[in-house]
């Protein structure tokens, strides 16, 4: 949740529709890392920032 900023409900949501595949062992929820960093690459999205001083 931390490491996408997301909330315990989204986090659900990736699990249940496959987006993020798990691991339980007992009661605790395993992610692989490169799994989480694949989400993030596959969604980034860059904002081109605006040149404030060529404005003024």
């Amino acid at each position: 949740m931390h490491t996408l900023n997301i909330s315990p409900r989204t986090l659900q949501t990736l699990r249940s529709n496959g987006t993020l595949p798990f691991s339980r062992i007992g009661n605790k929820l395993y992610y692989r890392k490169q799994n989480i960093l694949k989400i993030l690459s596959d969604n980034y999205i860059m904002y081109k920032i605006r040149d404030y001083e060529r404005d003024k």
